[in-house]
């Protein structure tokens, strides 16, 4: 998962996320964005501090503190910790 790690309160970010296939062989890893079909479902460890919309990814800071985003997409899951500062 990319985005900042770090944002002022009320500032807004897009979160990405991306997958990997290893199928075993030789060839390079697919890298794929994690999008529809594919239906990630967003969340945070504690949405007083960021929240983020469960559909896009969008990222809101709220008040200084620190949280765990993460997305799980067909049973794999990507974290970021996000710090908001004052």
């Amino acid at each position: 998962m990319t985005g900042p790690s770090s944002l002022a309160a009320g500032a807004k970010a897009t979160l990405t996320g991306t997958g990997a296939a290893v199928s075993g062989d030789n060839l390079p890893t697919l890298t794929l964005p994690i999008a529809d079909p594919a239906s990630p479902v967003w969340t945070s460890s504690d949405s007083r501090v960021v929240s983020v919309d469960r559909a896009t990814g969008g990222l809101t800071a709220h008040r200084p503190g620190t949280a765990t985003v993460s997305v799980t997409s067909g049973g794999v899951t990507g974290k970021l910790i996000s710090t908001v500062t004052g």
